[in-house]
């Protein structure tokens, strides 16, 4: 007999497993089904905790290496990969742990095996044995995978992905990065503060595609001050693995092959339909996107009336955040609450060194949307905080509406980009004024300070800028 619930959920990562939560407070019966054998998702597993890991592990040996201008004198520092992977895997065990506590907290039924749809009420789950799952409502929440260059096959060794680019057991002497948008950087900050010799190849004109260009722009200049290399307008054709290394030919005829020890191609995530029965399709989903991403509603649903989807599978910014707060957005809009998601203040984040931060509009929407605008930008050069712990590279840039001053859009390149972005993000949430954070009193000295600089700024009134 099949088992029944209220709601069955496919996915484990942080929209599915934060949703089956929700959904068991609100009294409904709940299942998850996660097809790996540890819960978590991409995000927990080989994603965003793995890569901030390794970033805050090589960020402290790039650290200890130039550690004689605070007056720190120590003995030659050298990394020890196999320690820090230990501790990346640690983490991810705890995490681990703690979300499958939360599911035995919330007598949440876990299933592990492939969640495969046999009908609009129907799951079945592939493992060991099959189960049926019955419900009268469906939340797919399956994320996202690395998306592939066609023609450029990975192999899980030479040729890889973030997965294994999070995994490698020893420094590869030379690594080429196609794709420089966050993972790219991320991923090839981690490598060359150890010690790769590292090349990041972007097909568009700057890295970050989609950034605030000025932001954009600094990013790359202070990566390449240390130590990585960045081909812009450039396009790999092929990759020939050969016996002492590997040949990237370029798409510009004229320019000269690359040579690498590993590839990692970095050119952006698809959606993961693995919950499709292929031999059996019955449900007739809509989909968007040329066809990647589901079609949903207000509320979540699909064309299907009794499934719904969040994260990586509808549209929007592939984003672990955003896909947590759809969860819940779902969950409670099925029993009846009125939740929304604002999806003009979703912040995006590079945990490079130093982090940049983005929320809200461009200077370039704006014009597009002839929205009158002014800007002001401060430098953390004149940030105490900034300045006494040695990280002053960066700036903020604020944009703020002419007539009502409102605040529309805060850039950030600097120290704790991520967390500042958290501050605008409450503060464009009840549409703040630059007024607003300019009457707000700061502690000093914190790098949160800038954001009252550069507000000041908007009016010409800047204490410290100038």
């Amino acid at each position: 007999m099949p088992e029944k619930y209220d709601i069955v959920i496919l996915g484990s990562g942080p929209g599915g497993y934060v949703a089956a939560i929700r959904a068991a407070q609100l009294d409904m019966k709940v299942s998850l089904v996660e097809e790996k054998s540890s819960l978590g998702g991409t995000c927990m597993n080989i994603g965003c905790i793995p890569s901030k890991a390794l970033l805050h592990a090589s960020e402290l040996f790039s650290l200890m290496k130039e550690s004689a201008q605070y007056g720190i004198i120590s003995s030659e520092v050298k990394p020890n990969i196999k320690i820090m992977q230990d501790n990346k895997q640690k983490t991810i065990q705890t995490l681990g742990s703690g979300i499958e506590f939360l599911m035995k907290k919330n007598k949440i039924t876990v299933y592990h095996g492939m969640g495969i749809l046999t009908g609009s009420q129907e799951v079945t789950v592939h493992a060991d044995k099959k189960t049926t799952l019955k419900a009268s409502r469906i939340l797919l929440a399956t994320g996202g995978k690395p998306q592939e260059i066609p023609g450029i096959p990975y192999d899980g060794k030479y040729i890889v992905s973030s997965t294994e680019a999070l995994d490698f057991t020893s420094v590869p002497k030379r690594l080429l990065v196609i794709g420089g948008g966050a993972i790219g950087l991320e991923i090839g900050s981690i490598w060359s503060r150890l010690g790769s010799k590292v090349t990041i190849l972007e097909g568009t004109a700057e890295v970050l595609p989609g950034w605030d260009p000025q932001i954009a722009k600094q990013a790359r200049k202070l990566l390449e001050s240390q130590g990585i290399t960045f081909l812009l307008n450039a396009q790999a054709k092929s990759i020939k693995r050969e016996k002492s290394s590997i040949k990237i030919a370029l798409a510009n005829e004229k320019a000269n092959a690359l040579e690498a020890d590993k590839v990692l191609l970095a050119v952006g995530r698809k959606p993961v339909h693995s919950f499709l029965d292929k031999n059996n399709n019955t449900l007739d989903f809509r989909f968007t996107n040329n066809g990647k991403q589901l079609e949903v509603n207000d509320d979540y649903q699909t064309n299907v009336p009794s499934i719904y989807a969040i994260g990586d599978l509808i549209p929007g910014p592939m984003l672990a955040h955003k896909a947590s707060e759809e969860g819940i957005v779902a969950i409670e809009r099925m029993n009846g609450i009125a939740a929304r998601v604002n999806y003009s203040l979703i912040p995006k984040v590079v945990y490079t060194h130093p982090e940049i931060a983005s929320v809200g509009l461009q200077e370039s929407e704006l014009k597009e949307k002839n929205i009158k605008y002014k800007k002001s930008e401060a430098k953390f050069s004149a940030n105490g905080r900034a300045l006494a712990m040695g990280n002053s590279a960066g700036r903020i840039k604020i944009l703020a509406d002419s007539n009502t001053d409102t605040v529309l859009g805060i850039h950030i390149i600097g120290p704790n980009a991520s967390e500042l972005a958290n501050m605008a993000v409450v503060a464009m949430e009840f549409s703040a004024s630059s007024e607003d954070l300019v009457r707000m009193v700061y502690a000093h000295p914190t790098l949160s300070e800038i954001l009252k600089e550069a507000s000041e700024g908007i009016e010409g009134h800047s204490i410290h800028g100038g």
